[in-house]
């Protein structure tokens, strides 16, 4: 049974952020970036990184979300970064929450609650191609 928060089904939210480092495939377009995105690594790399929101359907481990995102991000960014290195993860949470169609970059379970919902989630899954 899901936590309540004002009678509807709330889910655990884990804030998840990720952080690697790869080759600068074109120095000219990284010319002005701040030093930070260069500190502690050989010239002709990097820092990057990205952060969502995943949702589960009850309180799981934080090794279980880094398998889940590995499987569902990792492909994704090794292809478009090829010498990706450096891969670390922090997962912070839970907190509660109830399904908000506003959010963005985040991974949610589908309740299945109707059609719209189902639009919903398709139009999500339709812009992730």
């Amino acid at each position: 049974m899901p936590h309540l928060i004002d009678g509807e089904p709330a889910y655990p939210i884990y804030p998840v952020a990720f952080r690697f480092h790869h080759s600068i495939v074109d120095p000219e377009k990284v010319k002005d970036y701040p030093s930070r995105w260069f500190e502690g690594l050989p010239a002709g790399r990097m820092w990057n990184g990205s952060s969502m929101n995943w949702m589960t359907k009850e309180d799981t481990t934080e090794a279980d979300i880094i398998a889940a995102l590995s499987d569902h991000n990792l492909t994704r960014f090794r292809k478009d970064c090829p010498e990706l290195d450096g891969w670390k993860v922090t997962v912070k949470g839970p907190r509660n929450e109830t399904w908000r169609c506003g959010w963005f970059n985040h991974h949610t379970i589908d309740r299945g609650q109707d059609r719209r919902g189902a639009r919903q989630l398709q139009s999500l899954r339709d812009a992730d191609r």
